[in-house]
């Protein structure tokens, strides 16, 4: 259990001793150029976050974390509003393994085309989607996103799946 907050020099902050040894940039999925196939297996998991960029930083700048959950926001009170994103668990094809894979409005909503046609594809979680990205493709053409035939989780996805510490 995380705690926000004040805390003391003797708090357990990390959790225990049984914490994992594992780094947690591995648990994201990268998208690469081109195809990523990939099944979903979590519902997704908004929150908001502000794009931050120092006066005269030439690169994308930094996603950082909206704080007004937790009573106040910096950000927010100088007018930055932030946007919603959100986190998906799902079972990348190419590495075979459980992944978290963070999404702006732009797949979010393309995600969210395909489970609004209940008759054709509904649920996500019932078949294979392919996020393909295109450098080239501009604002709108960076990220496609394309449904796969519908096919039951495999036992081998299962296993997977079953295996995966969605707490974490």
């Amino acid at each position: 259990m995380t705690t926000f907050g004040e805390v003391s020099w003797d708090n357990d902050v990390f959790g225990g001793d049984n914490k994992k040894n594992t780094n947690s940039k591995d648990l994201f999925l990268r998208l690469d150029e081109g195809s990523n196939e990939m099944r979903l297996v979590t519902q997704p998991f908004q929150y908001l976050v502000h794009k931050y960029k120092k006066e005269g930083d030439s690169g994308f700048g930094q996603k950082v974390q909206c704080s007004a959950i937790h009573g106040s926001c910096p950000l927010c009170a100088m007018g930055d509003k932030a946007k919603p994103r959100w986190l998906l668990g799902v079972i990348s094809r190419k590495t075979n393994t459980y992944k978290i894979l963070d999404i702006s409005f732009a797949v979010f909503g393309q995600i969210r085309k395909y489970a609004k046609n209940v008759q054709r594809w509904g649920d996500p979680t019932k078949y294979d989607i392919d996020i393909v990205v295109d450098k080239n493709g501009g604002a709108t053409g960076y990220y496609s996103v394309q449904a796969i035939s519908k096919e039951p989780l495999s036992a081998a996805d299962q296993l997977i799946k079953d295996s995966a510490d969605l707490d974490d």
